[in-house]
């Protein structure tokens, strides 16, 4: 049983769960920092997130700015990668983005010049029809690449 469930700023038991979930993926896909960044992002945003027989699998976070819908972070707990939770979440995410009337969702993600594994990323989101629009040499440690 799967359930989507979104969370307007969620509350700390909630944000320990996302913070864990991010901890599972650090040195492979976040850096040390991520999950106290995080943390703080989660005071001010919205997240929603996909429960596989009720824990915590993949979630997404999300806030506004320049009236398009940004998502901020997104995982899915790495023993359950590959089975269409990502794309899931971002289904609901393009719904809800629409029930509110914003006609355009971005993010920024990491180059795959700076990190080869973002390459599957970048194809994650381009599957979606979203489209690489801008790089920033100077944004991260690294570049960054927005889409939208």
């Amino acid at each position: 049983m799967v359930d989507i469930q979104l969370h307007s700023r969620p509350g700390f038991k909630l944000t320990e769960e996302i913070a864990g979930l991010i901890r599972s993926l650090t040195g492979t896909w976040f850096t040390e920092q991520v999950a106290e960044e995080m943390r703080r992002d989660l005071l001010l945003q919205d997240v929603l997130c996909l429960y596989k027989e009720g824990r915590l699998t993949s979630f997404t976070s999300f806030t506004s700015l320049e009236g398009a819908l940004h998502i901020t972070w997104m995982a899915t707990h790495p023993d359950e990668q590959g089975r269409g939770y990502g794309s899931r979440l971002l289904s609901a995410l393009i719904h809800h983005g629409q029930t509110l009337g914003f006609p355009q969702i971005k993010l920024w993600t990491v180059p795959p010049e700076t990190n080869a594994r973002y390459a599957c990323t970048i194809r994650f989101y381009e599957k979606h029809q979203f489209m690489v629009v801008k790089r920033y040499a100077d944004l991260w440690e690294g570049g960054a690449v927005e889409m939208s």
